[in-house]
């Protein structure tokens, strides 16, 4: 027979088990769903019949499973409601600024006027001059298109 003991690869993952393998908040919560759902059969059974009150008892109970039992992203529910909370609350300035890159080189062609250059970043390009059907060079003025090609 081998002694083993048993280690979670993540540390971080380990909880202390109380009571039926429930940590200590989840043995909490349970027994709050639990009285819950008692304070809840005994409140409503004179008024409802029983399918109707076996509802109301897991209505009772399914907010404190949820506080108790769910975690996500290694947060419990009642930090995700706190970081809920101070998101809603908390006021935001959020600035959205485009940018219209061809407008800015179009402003740049037409203030260094006739001349087939454009910058982009640090560098500074040459462009072709090229022909059109007829054979002439085509003038930026008529054709500003081809300096973004």
């Amino acid at each position: 027979m081998k002694l083993e003991t048993r280690i979670n690869k993540e540390i971080r993952n380990y909880s202390e088990q109380i009571f039926f393998g429930m940590n200590l908040r989840e043995t909490f919560f349970s027994a709050a769903a639990v009285v819950a759902s008692i304070t809840t059969y005994f409140a409503a059974i004179p008024y409802f019949h029983v399918e109707i009150v076996s509802w109301l008892c897991i209505l009772a109970a399914a907010p404190f499973g949820f506080l108790g039992f769910f975690h996500w992203h290694e947060l419990s529910a009642e930090q995700i409601a706190m970081l809920l909370l101070k998101e809603a609350c908390s006021p935001r300035i959020m600035l959205y600024k485009s940018r219209n890159v061809f407008y800015e080189l179009e402003q740049e062609v037409q203030k260094r006027g006739n001349q087939n250059t454009y910058k982009i970043g640090k560098k500074t390009k040459k462009s072709k001059k090229k022909k059109d059907s007829t054979g002439s060079d085509s003038s930026p003025e008529r054709k500003r298109w081809h300096l973004f090609l």
